[in-house]
C-alpha cells in the first residue's frame, strides 16, 4: 500500500512537471584551484559550504592559506547570501571530507590531513596522512578537534552522527598501528572508528578480504538505527567477508552492524567493474538505492546492458539487502556517478557525463563534459526528467541542496560564461560554481496547461496536443530507461499523431521544447 501512494504521488509529479530555470548564479574561488565541495544545511536553512583549496586571499577568499592546501569553509544565509569564510589547515595540505550535524547542533567536519601541529590544527599526525576532526559552532568556532592515524596512509572517506550521541568514521587503511588496533586481512582494509561525542575513541574494527579493499559510504537505516558500510571488494569471500561474488574482479559489499562492529546482515554484488566512488540514497519504506559505476554488460548481477564505456548502475536493495530492482543510465561515452538524493517524492541524481545524446541521455551537453542531473521515480527508477548543465569546457563532481522546490548545486567548473553558465571563473582553475534550478513555471506555465494527451491509456495511437514548434522533439522511454522511439517535429503545430508499435506496458512520453522539457507517463494496453 505505500509503495502505491508513493507511486501515486510521484505519477502526479511527473504529469505536471515544470519548465526549469536557472538563477542566482555566483563562483567561489581564488586564484588556486577550488575542487570537492561539500553542503550541509543548518536548522535555520543557512547553509554551510566546505572546498578543498590551494588559493591565497585572492578572489573572493580573504583570507590566506596555511599551507598547500586548506579546508575553506563558507556560511550563506537561506537567501545565498555569505556571512563568513573561515581557513582550516596547518603548513601542509588538508583535504574536505565531509561534514554532518552532530546530536548537540553543532557541525562535525571531517578532513584528510598531512600536516602537524600548526596553522589552527592542534593535533599532530601520526603518520603520513591522518585524518582530523574537529566539532564547531555555526560561527565557525573550533569547540573541540581530534587525530587518527597509522604511520602509513589511511585515507578517510566519511561520517557518521548516531542517534545514541556516538560518531562514526570509516577510512581505508593498510597498517594496524597508531591508533587502530583491529587485525588487517588484506593490502587495505575498510576500517572503522567509533567515538564518543567528545571524539574519544570507544572501539576500532577493521573488515576485509585478503586484497584490496575501499569503504565508500556509512548510512544510517530507517527504523532500526543500525549502521549500514557500502564499500568496493577484490577479493569476496576471504578476510570477515562471507558472501561470495557472482563474478570475478571487483564487486561491492554492503554489511550492517551491531553498536560492538559485529557483522549482523552482509550481501555481495557486481559485476566485477564496480569501482570508486559509492553514493546512497535511504527510502522512507527502508529500501535503499545504491549508485555505483559500471563498465559492463549483462554479467554477474547486472541484468542490463550498458550504454558506453563507463555508465551508473543504480541497484535498488530492500531491508534484506536483496536486488529487487536496477537501472543503467549513461550515453556512448563516459558517465559517472557523483552524487544521489531523495526528498521524499523523487530520487535525484547527479551524474559526470561525457556523452552526448545516445543511450538514455536525451540532452547534449553544452561542452566536454557536463553535470548531468535526472529526476527519477524512487520507486522502479523510470527516468522523469534530465537536464544537461554546464558550458563549454569541462564540469566535474557536484553536490546539491533543496531550497523548496527548487534545487541548488555547487558544481566544480572550469568553463567561462557559455552554455547555461552566467559567471566566470576566476582564473583559468577549477573553481565552484552555484547555481539554483527552479522548477517555477513563470512564463512557461502557458505552454504547459495546453500539454495533454488522449486517450491515456491507449493502444499506441493516440494524440498530443501541444504548442509544439519546428526542431522539438518527442522521445518514448521503456521502463529499463531505454529511449525505444523518437519523433522529430518540423513544422509548427497545435497536434501531434503518434503511432507505435510496442509492447503493452508503461512508458514515459518525453517532449523537449523551447519552453521546457515536460514528461507524462502513458499505458499502453
Amino acid at each position: 500500500m505505500q509503495k502505491l501512494l508513493l507511486s501515486a504521488v510521484i505519477l502526479l509529479a511527473s504529469s505536471s512537471l515544470q519548465a526549469q530555470q536557472f538563477y542566482n548564479q555566483t563562483v567561489v574561488g581564488s586564484n588556486g584551484s577550488e575542487q570537492n565541495a561539500r553542503v550541509l544545511v543548518l536548522p535555520d536553512e543557512s547553509y554551510l559550504l566546505a572546498i578543498t583549496t590551494n588559493g591565497g586571499q585572492t578572489g573572493m577568499k580573504d583570507m590566506p592559506s596555511y599551507g598547500g592546501k586548506d579546508c575553506w569553509i563558507l556560511r550563506y544565509d537561506a537567501n545565498d547570501q555569505l556571512m563568513w569564510q573561515k581557513a582550516f589547515g596547518g603548513s601542509a595540505d588538508e583535504f574536505a571530507e565531509q561534514m554532518t550535524l552532530s546530536q548537540d547542533n553543532h557541525v562535525l567536519v571531517l578532513c584528510g590531513s598531512y600536516s602537524g601541529i600548526s596553522g589552527n590544527k592542534t593535533v599532530d599526525t601520526v603518520g603520513k596522512s591522518d585524518l582530523w576532526l574537529f566539532k564547531m559552532d555555526f560561527n565557525g568556532n573550533i569547540i573541540w578537534q581530534k587525530g587518527y592515524g597509522t604511520t602509513g596512509y589511511d585515507a578517510c572517506r566519511t561520517i557518521l552522527a548516531h542517534p545514541d550521541q556516538s560518531i562514526y568514521l570509516g577510512c581505508t587503511f593498510n597498517v594496524a598501528d597508531g591508533v587502530f588496533t583491529d587485525t588487517t586481512y588484506g593490502l587495505g582494509d575498510m576500517l572503522l572508528l567509533k567515538l564518543d561525542a567528545q571524539g574519544n575513541k570507544i572501539w576500532d574494527r577493521s573488515y576485509g578480504t585478503t586484497s584490496i579493499d575501499q569503504l565508500e559510504e556509512l548510512k544510517l537505516e530507517p527504523y532500526s538505527n543500525k549502521v549500514v558500510v557500502f564499500g568496493n571488494v577484490m577479493e569476496a569471500g576471504t578476510g570477515n567477508m562471507t558472501p561470495t561474488a557472482s563474478v570475478t574482479g571487483t564487486n561491492c559489499w554492503v554489511f550492517k552492524i551491531d553498536p560492538d562492529g559485529d557483522i549482523t546482515e552482509q550481501t555481495c554484488f557486481g559485476s566485477g567493474t564496480q569501482y570508486g566512488q559509492i553514493e546512497v540514497a535511504y527510502l522512507t519504506d527502508g529500501t535503499c538505492w545504491v549508485m555505483i559505476e559500471t563498465q559492463s554488460d549483462i554479467e554477474g548481477d547486472q541484468t542490463l546492458n550498458h550504454f558506453g564505456s563507463i555508465d551508473t548502475w543504480l541497484v535498488h536493495l530492500d531491508a534484506n539487502l536483496q536486488i529487487i530492482g536496477q537501472k543503467v543510465y549513461g550515453g556512448s561515452g563516459i558517465d559517472s556517478p557523483s552524487n544521489i538524493t531523495y526528498d521524499g517524492n523523487i530520487l535525484e541524481l547527479e551524474i559526470s557525463s561525457l556523452s552526448s545524446i545516445s543511450g538514455n541521455k536525451t540532452e547534449s551537453s553544452n561542452g566536454s563534459s557536463d553535470l548531468w542531473y535526472l529526476q527519477l521515480n524512487a520507486i522502479d527508477g523510470e527516468i522523469l526528467f534530465q537536464k544537461s548543465i554546464g558550458g563549454f569546457l569541462q564540469e566535474f563532481t557536484s553536490v546539491s541542496m533543496r531550497k523548496g522546490t527548487d534545487i541548488r548545486f555547487f558544481i566544480e567548473s572550469v568553463s567561462p560564461i557559455s552554455g547555461n553558465k552566467e559567471v566566470p571563473n576566476f582564473n583559468t582553475n577549477s573553481d565552484i560554481w552555484c547555481v539554483t534550478l527552479s522548477s517555477t513555471l513563470g512564463a512557461n506555465e502557458t505552454a504547459k496547461q495546453k500539454f495533454t494527451i488522449g486517450p491515456n491509456p491507449n493502444n499506441g495511437h493516440f494524440t498530443i496536443n501541444c504548442q509544439f514548434s519546428q526542431g522539438d522533439l518527442i522521445s518514448i522511454v521503456s521502463a529499463e530507461g531505454r529511449v525505444v522511439q523518437t519523433i522529430h517535429i518540423n513544422e509548427q503545430t497545435e497536434k501531434q499523431f503518434i503511432d507505435l508499435d510496442l509492447n503493452p506496458g508503461i512508458y514515459l512520453l518525453q517532449i523537449t521544447t523551447a519552453q521546457g522539457n515536460y514528461c507524462e507517463k502513458i499505458c499502453l494496453e
